[in-house]
């Protein structure tokens, strides 16, 4: 399982104000609720994962409102334009019964995410792209599905969209998505699909994956070279992922003196139990980092 540690510290916000009260009896029968979200990477380079600042901006276009029985609340975020298999950032909703966005008086805060881990997508998130366009072959046993697909006239002219070929085989559905010149092909066009441009992306036969490890993404906007956390524990880093970062350097002694990470790691990298601060310079020219340690 993966933590943003950037705001492990941060309270719950409006938790107080939207939850039952204790003078009632809950019944509280565990119900999930995903709330799926498309974006374009682009809109958050050079940030590894998208923060708490930008979901919250996403959630608060609409107005949601949640009941005291819906637990847990997960945020999964999908980047609507990809290449090779998607992956979706999944985010835990922690502000509790209550209407939030739109129009409520009650807006999302950062405070309400906690970042949990970025794992394979899965086809509902594919579904929920707003610039996806999906073509049905229906049931093929045989999975011809490059056959099917040029069997009558595809429109695939818009640089805008991505598309998708569906099919059904063996009770599973399966994504082929269309890599090419974006054009007219199959049936009676000139141009014939090929192997190359149907690229097998994701299926509900896919096991679900599950990630063991955990994850501190920071994120930093200039002037912002700093950030502080709190180990309990001594803590392993096997890798570290940077964006924008010259270099990285940690203190566990209130920032008196700094020892610098060299990167790329070549042995796994303790961090000290207690309070530690991390800080950052920025490459020539960039105004945003992120830094990514995973366990």
């Amino acid at each position: 399982m993966s933590v943003n540690a950037t705001n492990s510290q941060n309270s719950c916000g409006t938790c107080g104000e939207t939850s039952p009260g204790t003078g009632a009896e809950l019944t509280q029968n565990n119900v999930p609720r995903t709330i799926r979200i498309s974006y374009r990477g682009s809109e958050i380079v050079p940030a590894l994962v998208p923060s708490n600042t930008y979901v919250k901006d996403k959630l608060n276009v609409l107005e949601r409102t949640f009941t005291e029985i819906e637990t847990p609340i997960l945020i999964r975020l999908t980047e609507s334009q990809f290449e090779g298999t998607p992956t979706s950032h999944i985010f835990l909703f922690l502000g509790g019964k209550g209407t939030y966005g739109g129009l409520s008086p009650v807006a999302f805060r950062e405070s309400h995410l906690m970042y949990l881990t970025t794992i394979n997508a899965q086809i509902e998130d594919i579904e929920e792209s707003s610039n996806t366009v999906f073509i049905d072959l229906g049931v093929l046993p045989n999975a011809n599905y490059l056959i099917a697909a040029n069997g009558e006239g595809r429109d695939l002219s818009d640089p805008n969209k991505i598309y998708f070929f569906t099919y059904i085989k063996d009770g599973n559905n399966y994504l082929i998505k269309f890599e090419g010149p974006n054009g007219y092909y199959g049936g009676e066009y000139e141009n014939q699909l090929v192997a190359a441009n149907l690229i097998p992306s994701i299926s509900s036969a896919d096991p679900v994956q599950i990630d063991t490890s955990q994850t501190i993404t920071y994120s930093f906007h200039s002037p912002e070279t700093i950030r502080t956390d709190y180990f309990p524990t001594a803590l392993s880093i096997r890798s570290i992922q940077t964006i924008g970062v010259a270099s990285l350097a940690y203190s566990n002694n209130n920032g008196a003196s700094y020892s610098v990470i060299a990167l790329p790691l070549a042995n796994p990298f303790v961090v000290p139990a207690g309070w530690v601060n991390f800080r950052i310079t920025y490459q020539v020219g960039t105004v945003r980092a992120g830094v990514n340690l995973t366990t």
